[in-house]
């Protein structure tokens, strides 16, 4: 009966010692698993980082290109607006303004715009 009590004892013990060992042998293991997973998942999440930066500067470059454009395009409407503005005054000075066509259209306008706002 003491023999089996004894088996019974040295296999719980033993196998307590042989968990305790595999437990200190799998952790370098486990945690050498976690660090390179750790690592791997930090790579993916840089790249990941990288490409979205990357697709922002091109589209940054395009609209920094169309707002260029459209600065161009409106210092042009500006020029052709101040030209119209001066040629219009001038109309002040002509002698036949009262025939003018021009000046005739341009009054039809400034009444069409008036009545619409009234």
């Amino acid at each position: 009966m003491n023999e089996i009590i004894i088996g019974i004892l040295s296999a719980i013990g033993g196998g307590s010692f042989a968990a305790l060992v595999n437990f200190i042998a799998n952790r370098k293991l486990v945690k050498k698993q976690t660090y390179k997973i750790d690592v791997e998942t930090e790579n993916i999440a840089i790249q990941s980082l990288r490409d979205t930066l990357e697709a922002l500067r091109g589209e940054y470059k395009e609209l920094s290109a169309e707002h260029e454009k459209l600065k161009k395009e409106l210092a042009v409407l500006k020029r052709e607006q101040s030209r119209l503005r001066k040629a219009i005054e001038k109309i002040q000075e002509c002698e036949n303004r009262n025939t003018c066509p021009v000046s005739i259209e341009l009054q039809n306008i400034q009444k069409d715009t008036n009545s619409k706002i009234l």
